[in-house]
């Protein structure tokens, strides 16, 4: 009988969606959803034994969950859609974009594979960001979505946290991804502050989805450590 446990990667063709990915094929069974499935494949080609779901937040009918998926140990809810703007230039097309990709979705996937989680205790891993405390100015669509992703979660968990549900919100900071690098292309600053590597978030993953059963974190904000220049001192 395969006693290996099996995840779900939400996002698995983004840059911290791929990393985790990476990380848990040693030990887990994958499954890798997300849009684009030529990605999907290319992703796949990197893990022996994957498989794929490939699913549109926005238009699929995200309950109709693959018949030989059987039960999920560990669900990584990484799918993130960021567009700059201020309020007043968003669309309405765009904020329902926002929030089918940032945070309806994702909640109707967890909901989806709830009967599916293995006793006694499946984790959740959701990402959001550490923009939720920050300002929102000229990233609106993208902040709301997340704060609303967070409130949803958190009433997931207190709801069905009885059925052994632990869900954790992780809040990243700068992690190089090609989302960041839009991001700074935004901001147009010259500065050049230190990020995360992907592999290096995905190993607070794999810290966080090893925990004991009966420990149960919350939310974790993962930022770049401090760079020491030689010139300059300490900077964030």
């Amino acid at each position: 009988m395969n006693t290996q446990r099996r995840a779900v990667v939400l996002g698995a063709t983004g840059g911290i969606g791929s990393a985790v990915a990476l990380e848990l094929a040693t030990d887990h069974e994958l499954w890798l959803v997300g849009r684009d499935e030529d990605r999907l494949r290319d992703c796949a080609a990197r893990i022996v034994g994957s498989h794929l779901w490939r699913l549109d937040l926005e238009s699929d009918d995200v309950s109709l969950v693959p018949s030989e998926l059987g039960e999920v140990d560990v669900l990584i809810l990484a799918a993130g859609w960021w567009r700059p703007g201020r309020v007043t230039e968003l669309s309405p097309a765009d904020l329902r974009q926002s929030f089918a990709v940032n945070a309806i979705g994702p909640v109707q996937l967890l909901t989806a594979l709830l009967p599916r989680f293995r006793a006694p205790y499946a984790r959740v891993i959701a990402l959001s960001s550490t923009a939720v405390h920050a300002s929102p100015r000229e990233r609106a669509a993208y902040v709301a979505a997340k704060v609303a992703l967070e409130s949803l979660l958190q009433a997931v968990h207190e709801e069905e946290g009885s059925r052994g549900t632990q869900i954790t919100i992780v809040r990243p900071g700068r992690v190089s991804t090609a989302m960041h690098a839009a991001v700074r292309r935004a901001e147009r600053a010259d500065d050049r502050p230190p990020v995360l590597e992907p592999a290096d978030f995905a190993a607070v993953v794999r810290t966080l989805i090893e925990l004991p059963s009966a420990v149960h974190v919350p939310e974790v904000v993962v930022r770049p450590a401090l760079v020491v220049d030689s010139l300059e001192g300490v900077r964030s």
